[in-house]
């Protein structure tokens, strides 16, 4: 658990030293906050990425999906995965392994396919 802390403070020095992270960073962030007890630290780093226009990176709002997903709050992942422009086989697997774990495992796939992403199929 202190790694993940670790991973938190040296975001905080980055920003103390002018630093921007990148996608890459991004993704780290998200996966240390789905380890950390306060799901706010997450929900903070998610305005951020989006007031700066990557929410729309495949790979964040991947990272986003599964640390709601991890979190416990199937409500901010299936809205987070309704509003993906695009999305992949990572999506998908996220999203239903959200809904195994934290919905009706019976209703997962159907939740899906009625919740697609903008990008996605359902076939």
């Amino acid at each position: 658990c202190g790694k993940w802390q670790q991973a938190l403070q040296m975001y905080q020095s980055m920003l103390e030293d002018a630093y921007e992270p990148d996608r890459y960073a991004y993704v780290s962030l998200f996966k240390a906050c789905s380890n950390i007890p306060d799901p706010e630290v997450g929900r903070k780093l998610q305005i951020e990425v989006k007031q700066k226009g990557l929410i729309s990176n495949l790979y964040i709002a991947n990272s986003i999906l599964s640390m709601h997903g991890k979190c416990g709050s199937m409500e901010e992942a299936e809205s987070v995965f309704i509003e993906m422009e695009h999305c992949n086989v990572v999506s998908w697997n996220a999203m239903l392994t959200v809904n195994i774990e934290h919905g009706e495992p019976s209703q997962a796939l159907p939740a899906l396919q009625a919740n697609a992403c903008g990008g996605c199929g359902t076939e």
